[in-house]
Formats: structure tokens, C-alpha cells, sequence
């Protein structure tokens, strides 16, 4: 499958309609520090998407990954 190349602009809907979402609100940790960390440790990090929630105070952070392995990982490490 092919791999967005993070350093560009956001990655088309079709493909992250086909990847696996690690869902996190308000994490602990920096959404910036974990995306360094997915860029380092998963070699199918594809992007990072910032939302905010119906409360409008706190933020959804939306992980994306091609494969279950990488999202496992990233999942375990950061939830």
C-alpha cells in the first residue's frame, strides 16, 4: 500500500479512509511529542488530525496508520 509522505500537505480522504485510527482526547503527553514518536517507531505513521470536541475546550487527536501492528504499538505506548 502506499504511504503518505508526511512532510507534505494533508493526504487525501480515500486514504485516510483506509487506515487504522488511534482516537485520543486531551492525551497526557504532547500530540507533538507522540507524533515525533510515530514518525520515529512506525513506519506507517500517516498523519495526525486535530479536532475539537463537542466541548470545544478539549481536542480529539486522530493517529493515522496502515498497518494494525503500528497502531497496536502506537496505541499501547500512548493510551
Amino acid at each position: 500500500m502506499y504511504v503518505w509522505n508526511h512532510k507534505l500537505s494533508e493526504p487525501s480522504e480515500e486514504l485516510l479512509n483506509q487506515c487504522y485510527i488511534v482516537e485520543l482526547i486531551d492525551p497526557k503527553t504532547s500530540p507533538w511529542k507522540m507524533k515525533k514518536w510515530a514518525l520515529e517507531h512506525c513506519q506507517s505513521y500517516v498523519w495526525m488530525k486535530e479536532v475539537p470536541t463537542e466541548n470545544w475546550s478539549e481536542y480529539k487527536y486522530l493517529f493515522h496508520f496502515t498497518t494494525e501492528a503500528d497502531k497496536i504499538m502506537f496505541a499501547l505506548k500512548f493510551k
